[in-house]
């Protein structure tokens, strides 16, 4: 992620749909070596098309439907919601991770998690504020 970030920040825009193709191509090239590895489970007896069929299940679940959800959510609440929806996603991993897996973060994990929260809390009290002396 960190190339196609680096990419996109110096190309130029495109529409979504050229953004998710390039994601694609990158993904892709970056993740060939792993071929390797879907050969040598084959090789170990596991049928090629179902060694095929679920590595295509992983990549549209785990990149595909989250990019696209996204997209939605973002027309959707504006540029500055899903900024503060962003920057949730670690509290709400860590919560998750709690509750499912029983990981109990570390203090100073904690202490980020309270700061996110706080800083979330301030940013949504700002733009309420803003929105009522506008209104």
């Amino acid at each position: 992620w960190r190339t196609r970030r680096h990419q996109a920040a110096h190309a130029q825009r495109g529409s979504g749909a050229e953004d998710l193709a390039t994601g694609f191509v990158m993904a892709a090239v970056l993740t060939s070596p792993l071929a390797w590895f879907v050969w040598q489970g084959i090789a170990d007896g596991a049928p090629v098309l179902d060694v095929l069929g679920k590595g295509l299940l992983v990549g549209v679940a785990s990149t595909a439907i989250p990019y696209a959800l996204d997209q939605v959510v973002l027309k959707r609440v504006g540029a500055a919601r899903f900024a503060i929806l962003l920057a949730l996603l670690p509290v709400t991993a860590a919560v998750i991770g709690f509750l499912a897996l029983s990981q109990v973060p570390r203090p100073l994990e904690t202490v980020g998690i309270v700061c996110v929260a706080i800083a979330v809390a301030v940013r949504s009290a700002e733009d309420e504020t803003a929105e009522e002396v506008v209104g």
